[in-house]
């Protein structure tokens, strides 16, 4: 019996070492992809003939390429996470909270917007009700549909963006408004599921909430760190230069 569990984890052992050169070859080989684009967008190319120096310019489309692989990678990555962490509130039910207090906030403000765009709807505690003519739609409110999971993720980005020496003023800017803009960006999609039920009928949502949602999250973190790092962290040597007095 001992030497059968021996043998079952010599060869457990092997799976998992094969399984992570086979997920470090996956990850050096998106590493270096993003290491050549960098290179053929930001490496100035010498011509022998004229002698000066031009750059290289990606156009429109296949930037739009580039961000669109970009999205394909992290998709899988991003609802596999969801799911794990799903299943990790639901053991500790922590949803309870999410359900009882959060959920009726937002189908308010909801409620909110669909009634300032002129679309008869009221708010109960998880349900949005809508009428169109005489026709009754009805969007429910889950605890795992408000987009909880989206400031998870965000929470650890900021464990690797917010590193660096960056003043504490423009981490606690950063950190603000990735708060802000990830409650926003909730508020919108479940507007927009609400609206697409509205017009479009319940299986367009239903495919818009299980697909289109998580393409939302991805660009948003992609969009959140490329404006952050550009305009909002500044580093802890930054000078601010003062204005002459006139």
């Amino acid at each position: 019996m001992k030497k059968n569990i021996k043998k079952i984890q010599k060869f457990g052992n092997k799976i998992n070492r094969r399984a992570k050169s086979v997920f470090a070859k996956i990850f050096q080989s998106i590493h270096n992809f993003f290491i050549k684009t960098a290179d053929f967008v930001a490496t100035p190319e010498k011509d022998a003939s004229t002698k000066h120096t031009k750059y290289i310019n990606l156009s429109t489309i296949q930037l739009i390429v580039i961000f669109a692989c970009v999205i394909l990678i992290l998709m899988p990555f991003v609802t596999t996470f969801n799911e794990f962490i799903t299943r990790i509130v639901m053991r500790i039910e922590a949803y309870k909270i999410i359900q009882n207090q959060i959920v009726p906030y937002e189908a308010r403000v909801v409620t909110g917007f669909l009634q300032a765009i002129g679309i008869e709807a009221q708010a109960s505690m998880t349900r949005i009700n809508m009428m169109r003519g005489d026709t009754p739609i009805d969007v429910f409110i889950s605890w795992n549909c408000i987009g909880w999971q989206s400031f998870v993720l965000l929470i650890i980005t900021m464990f690797v963006g917010l590193k660096g020496p960056f003043t504490t003023a423009s981490k606690i800017e950063v950190v603000l408004i990735g708060i802000l803009g990830t409650i926003l960006l909730g508020l919108f999609r479940i507007s927009f599921i609400a609206l697409i039920a509205y017009y479009f009928g319940e299986l367009s949502a239903v495919i818009f909430h299980d697909y289109v949602s998580t393409i939302m999250i991805i660009i948003w973190l992609i969009t959140f760190w490329i404006f952050a790092q550009q305009f909002l962290l500044h580093h802890i040597d930054f000078v601010k230069i003062p204005s002459r007095k006139k």
